[in-house]
């Protein structure tokens, strides 16, 4: 795991957390990756803790408080996990930057083949009140941009739900 500003040029780039959505996006982004032998690099912002409002942007409301190290390492032991457990290739990467989620994805895929994102379908106000981090990289991305929603598993209708195959991580 490594903390870089841009990937590899032409690699393939997929956004990372902890949802369901997220997972799914990963899935495929992985698969796709083997099967067109590219370059993986995960990439994750680290969580802010968005404090009361006072200036407005899509996806940041309020100022970010500072979070404590030991909540960011453990979000990164999770990642990491989740990271091993696709049995990645030796070329690719696992990468945590700090900002806006949005636009250090956004920052981060400049130059790469494709990026991946989980979509959650946050509308109306939803996306108005908390963002949508892939609403904005579909707009603001310099490549191809693939949204995968979280299947539904066979129990649920929650667009939420673990994917099947997925363990959540808790």
């Amino acid at each position: 795991m490594d903390i870089r500003t841009d990937p590899t040029p032409g690699a393939v780039v997929v956004a990372i957390d902890e949802s369901a959505t997220s997972h799914a996006a990963l899935l495929w982004a992985t698969r796709y990756a083997r099967d067109n032998a590219a370059e993986l690099q995960v990439v994750h912002v680290l969580r802010y803790d968005y404090g009361d409002p006072v200036a407005w942007a899509p996806g940041m409301l309020g100022v970010p408080r500072t979070i404590s190290a030991d909540a960011i390492d453990l979000n990164k032991r999770r990642l990491g996990n989740l990271y091993a457990a696709m049995s990645p290739e030796p070329s690719w990467s696992l990468h945590f930057l700090d900002g806006p989620a949005g636009p250090g994805i956004v920052a981060f895929a400049r130059g790469a083949q494709l990026l991946v994102v989980g979509t959650r379908e946050h509308r109306g106000l939803e996306r108005l009140l908390v963002g949508s981090v892939s609403h904005y990289c579909l707009n603001h991305a310099q490549c191809p941009v693939v949204a995968v929603p979280a299947p539904v598993t066979a129990t649920s209708t929650d667009r939420d739900a673990v994917p099947l195959g997925v363990t959540a991580l808790s």
